[in-house]
């Protein structure tokens, strides 16, 4: 959970106490993990891609 909100925070997102982090495996594809990030003031969703920057979506 620390891991993700390090990395989202790394590319300019606000993530103040992560809370929860949860796997997507409906959205997940190999080498591509999707994960729904809950911090305490936004809740994201993050794409882990190899070598390259998350790809992160603010979910309301």
């Amino acid at each position: 959970m620390t891991v993700l909100a390090d990395q989202i925070r790394s590319q300019g997102y606000e993530c103040a106490n992560p809370v929860s982090a949860q796997r997507q495996a409906a959205q997940s594809v190999q080498d591509e993990p999707v994960y729904i990030l809950k911090c305490e003031n936004a809740t994201y969703e993050i794409r882990l891609v190899p070598d390259q920057a998350a790809k992160v979506t603010k979910v309301e």
